[in-house]
């Protein structure tokens, strides 16, 4: 079961790597195929989960996605300044 927890996990990063690429000026070389790439594995963890989060309930698919917006908030605090 932790494995299944692990990948889960990673989905919803994938989710929120998937977001910040959205947010990346529309003349960023790179932007479409790092986009096209990351949902490739977004795709295949999904694919490894699919029973456990097409059975989740209306609850359960909003913590879902609760932890991704949280994640994104995480990421958009990042101050990278002083790097």
């Amino acid at each position: 079961m932790k494995s299944i927890e692990q990948i889960i996990q990673l989905q919803l990063l994938l989710q929120s790597v998937i977001h910040k690429i959205e947010d990346l000026d529309g003349n960023v070389l790179f932007k479409q195929k790092l986009k096209q790439l990351t949902n490739n594995y977004y795709t295949f963890i999904t694919r490894l989960v699919e029973g456990v989060t097409d059975n989740m309930d209306l609850e359960e698919g909003e913590v879902y996605v609760e932890m991704v917006n949280e994640l994104d908030k995480l990421v958009n605090s990042f101050k990278l300044d002083k790097v």
